[in-house]
Order: C-alpha cells, then structure tokens, then sequence
C-alpha cells in the first residue's frame, strides 16, 4: 500500500469522530488556499515528484492545481481541500480546539515550522493549538486516531500519549528528541513507539533497489544482529538491528528509515515551492533544492562547501547557477518570501 493511500485512509476514518460538525467543512473553499485560480484534476500527474502542498504527500486525483502554471506547482489533494477548519483535540483532553493554518510565519524562509509532535520539519499545511508558533501539529499528527493496532506489537493495542516519560524506552529508532515525542504505548508490556514511526509504511520504493523494502521491526531483526556486515547502503554507516529499517531480501540490502527519501527528515517538506528574493543576489529570486542528487557547490554567501549527493537542503539561482545554503540565507532578515500561498490564513472569522 503507498504511503498516500495509508494515510488517506486514516485521515478519513478520524475526520468522522474530530470533526465539530459538517457545516464546517462546506465553508471551506478550496479558493481560500491560494491566491490563483484553481483547477480540479480528474486525470493522473505525469511525475512521481508532484506532491500535495498540504499533506506533502504524492498527488493523486482527484486533485486540485494552479492555473497559473508557469508561476507555481501549487498542488492540493481535494480531500486535503475538505479539512475541517477546526478540529477538537484528544491530546488535551478536548480542552483546545485546533485550527487550520499555512505556514505563514515568515522569520523562516520557506515558512516551514516544526511540528510539536513528530519534530519533523514541514512547509505543508498544519493545525494551530495556540496563537504561539511552537505549538503547531503537521496534519499527520493533528489527526492521528487516538489507538492503535500495530504489526510490530500485536498482541495488545497502542494508545497515544503526550510526551514519552524520561525513564521509557522507544522500541522504533534512537530519535535524539524522543523525551519530547509523543508515543504510542502499551500499558501492559511498557512499550513504546513514537508517532511519526507508528505510520511508516510496510513496504516503500527506493531507487537504489529495484525491489519493494520491507519494514524490519527490532522484534523481527534477530538475524541481522549476529552480522557485521549490517549496513545502510544509502549512508555506508552501521545499522542497529534494535530499530527498524528497512530490508530487500532479495538483494540483501539494508536502509536506515530515515536514509529514503520519502520517509526521512526532510520528507514533509515540498521542494521547489515558491521564490526567495535573497539580498545576496537581487538578480533573481532563489528557489529551495533538494541535494541528494547534486554534487558539491559553493555557497554565495559564505564560500564554504555545500556538501552535494547528501540529504540536506539549498536555495539556487536557476538562471545563473548561483548557490547558498539554506542556513545562510534563513539568517537574513530582510529576505522577501513569495510563497504560493503566503499571507493567506485558514483561522475561520
């Protein structure tokens, strides 16, 4: 099952228990989301790369775009056009309402925020417990099903928790933020699996295997953990075979979960959305790159290296090749940020 289709799944199931009402939904016009016309697409996109600018998921129809092409790619899954407005939120025991909002926050570039409950970084739509900044849940999270049945622990079902106790332990991977996560838990046997792992796919494409990669549960893992040779092919470096990862059996390769694309730490992130009109280059607006498959270039800003064939982000000049790292420009606070939906809020009136 493709990742889009899995979450489509649980976003719909949810909606039908979060929702305050339908008549929130039917004011909820798709015209609200973006400053251009846009168009309902009935047919499929001819690239795998074209995502939703919502749920940054792959497209799929039917879906919303941009009729202005040739200015963005603005894309959007009519089901991500029908959220709610507001949802009431189990996390806090129905005490806060959250509410849809783009990322207009705009002291980042890009106006990507980081998600308070998965820790990922995201420049898609998300639900706001707070008029703060911090207190932002991608929609992933914000409308993840309260309990649970997952393949890596069968026997008893997971219910969802608010920030994993000190002393527990993350069954899913060595996440160097995971005393902040919020988890899926197991009162009877202690165990612990947080959010973002508890919705990764069972199988996924990857482009440096011809074949589908299985998910590896530590449970299931045992005849890696006795084998030197255990390691990610992507990265080079060791695989613990007491988190997940990812296996083809067929050609005996291993990735660490977050060495795929689509899964790792910049996979809520949609690249190529929108221009930055950068300070250091008044000529023409930059654009934000992905740099897993560009090699070495040199940044305009400070003359260093920015590291190429790695998953790491950059802004780029198009037009005459001209390069900064994403850490170098977000420093600036004079940058002027034309985003596809910027300056556009969901908070009903």
């Amino acid at each position: 099952m493709s990742r889009d289709t899995f979450l489509s799944l649980i976003m719909r199931r949810v909606l039908k228990e979060r929702t305050m009402g339908e008549g929130n939904n039917s004011k909820n016009m798709p015209e609200k989301y973006h400053p251009h016309p846009l168009v309902l697409m009935m047919v499929d996109v001819t690239t795998q790369e074209s995502v939703c600018n919502a749920c940054i998921q792959p497209i799929s129809p039917p879906y919303y775009r941009c009729s202005a092409q040739s200015e963005c790619n603005f894309l959007l899954h009519k089901f991500c056009a029908d959220l709610p407005l507001v949802i009431s939120d189990s996390f806090y025991q129905s005490e806060f309402m959250a509410s849809l909002a783009s990322p207009i926050w705009d002291e980042h570039i890009f106006s990507h925020f980081r998600c308070k409950f998965c820790h990922m970084y995201c420049n898609g739509f998300g639900y706001s417990y707070s008029e703060r900044i911090s207190i932002v849940a991608c929609l992933e999270c914000a409308l993840a099903p309260k309990v649970i049945r997952h393949d890596s622990h069968r026997q008893h079902p997971l219910i969802l928790i608010g920030y994993c106790p000190f002393e527990a332990s993350i069954s899913c991977c060595g996440n160097e933020h995971r005393f902040s996560l919020y988890v899926y838990n197991c009162s009877v046997c202690d165990y612990n699996i947080d959010i973002h792992c508890a919705f990764l796919p069972k199988t996924v494409t990857h482009k440096f295997d011809e074949h589908p990669l299985t998910l590896v549960f530590a449970s299931s893992s045992q005849h890696h953990s006795d084998s030197t040779e255990c390691f990610c092919e992507f990265c080079e470096e060791d695989i613990d075979p007491m988190y997940w990862f990812y296996h083809c059996a067929e050609c005996d390769q291993s990735f660490h979960v977050d060495c795929i694309p689509s899964l790792g730490k910049f996979s809520k992130i949609k690249f190529g959305t929108g221009t930055v009109k950068h300070p250091s280059h008044n000529d023409h607006p930059l654009s934000l790159v992905r740099m897993l498959s560009i090699g070495n270039q040199i940044c305009g800003i400070c003359h260093y290296i920015i590291e190429g064939f790695e998953d790491g982000m950059a802004l780029h000049c198009a037009d005459c090749d001209f390069w900064i790292h994403f850490l170098c420009g977000d420093r600036f606070p004079e940058v002027q940020v034309t985003h596809p939906y910027m300056n556009f809020s969901f908070l009903p009136t």
